[in-house]
C-alpha cells in the first residue's frame, strides 16, 4: 500500500471516529442541555408527560434555568399534577420573589387546588402592582367567581372588556 493511500485511509478513519464519537461525547458532557432540548420538543408536541420527565432530569443534572422551571410547572399543570406544579412554582418564587408572572402562576395553581383565599391574596397583590395587566385581572375574576364573589368578578370582567 502506498504512503498516500495509507494517509488518506488514516484521514478517513479519523473523520469516521469524529463523526461517531462527537455526538456521544457531547451528550455525555452536556447531558442537562440534551434533556432540556428533548423536553422542549416534547412540550411543543404536547407530550407533557415526557416533557416533564426530561425537564426534571435536566433540573436534576444541574441546569438551573427559570424557563426550565416554568415549562416543568406548566407540564405538571397540563398533566393535572397540581401538587408538583405547586412545588415548582414555589421554587421559582423563592428564586425570583418579585417576578409577577411567577406569582400569577402560583395563584393559578392555588386556584386549581381550590385554595381560593391564598390565590386571591396573591393575585390581588399582583393586580395592585400592575392594575392594567389583563391576564392578572382575568385570573382575579376567575378566582373571585370560583369563590362565589360574582359581583366583584363581573365588575372585573367589565373593566377588562371596557379597556
Amino acid at each position: 500500500m502506498s504512503p498516500k493511500i495509507r494517509q488518506y485511509l488514516l484521514y478517513a478513519l479519523s473523520i469516521l471516529i469524529l463523526l461517531v464519537f462527537t455526538p456521544w461525547w457531547y451528550m455525555r458532557i452536556n447531558e442537562e442541555y440534551v434533556f432540556y432540548r428533548r423536553a422542549d420538543n416534547y412540550y411543543l408536541d404536547q407530550d407533557f408527560e415526557k416533557a416533564a420527565n426530561n425537564y426534571s432530569l435536566a433540573f436534576q443534572k444541574g441546569l438551573d434555568d427559570p424557563r426550565l422551571l416554568n415549562r416543568l410547572g406548566d407540564s405538571y399543570l397540563a398533566l393535572q399534577s397540581f401538587d408538583r406544579a405547586l412545588e415548582i412554582f414555589l421554587e421559582m418564587k423563592s428564586l425570583m420573589p418579585e417576578n409577577l408572572s411567577v406569582q400569577v402562576k402560583l395563584a393559578q395553581v392555588y386556584a386549581l387546588n381550590n385554595l381560593d383565599s391564598k390565590a386571591l391574596d396573591i393575585i390581588s397583590r399582583v393586580v395592585d402592582k400592575r392594575p392594567d395587566w389583563k391576564a392578572a385581572l382575568l385570573w382575579k375574576a376567575r378566582i373571585l367567581s370560583q369563590d362565589g364573589q360574582f359581583e366583584e368578578a363581573i365588575e372585573i370582567y367589565r373593566q377588562i372588556l371596557d379597556e
